[in-house]
């Protein structure tokens, strides 16, 4: 049986633009995160924050100011908790699902071979 990983917690280790860009009125915000976003952080990310893109271990606000972005520092870390903490339930439904998958393959798996062989006449 393999047991779930433990992940560090995601936090905002720093912000990063392109110096080009900050004279536009928004431009891409890079966000560089502790870690990667799992693929369910992904997801959950995606659906809270419609328009974000992941990008190793940073994720990316396309249409942002640097300044905005920094204010809101503490509400970023609060939502990075809240998509790490659903993404961890689901992923935990998840193994518990495959868990269940495997105990039963393995409970009717015999006879599941046996009725194939029994099926293609070479019993």
């Amino acid at each position: 049986m393999n047991a779930r990983r433990h992940r560090p917690a995601l936090g905002i280790v720093e912000l990063a633009v392109d110096p080009s860009d900050v004279d536009r009125e928004t431009y891409p915000v890079r966000m560089r995160l502790t870690r990667p976003l799992t693929p369910y952080e992904v997801d959950g990310l995606a659906v809270s924050e419609p328009g974000l893109r992941s990008e190793g271990d940073a994720i990316v606000l396309p249409h942002a100011r640097l300044d905005d972005v920094a204010r809101e520092v503490d509400q970023w870390t609060a939502r990075l908790e809240r998509v790490q903490a659903r993404a961890h339930e689901l992923e935990g439904e998840t193994w518990m699902a495959d868990e269940r998958r495997l105990a039963e393959q393995g409970r009717h798996g015999s006879h599941l071979r046996s009725q194939q062989v029994d099926d293609r006449g070479l019993h």
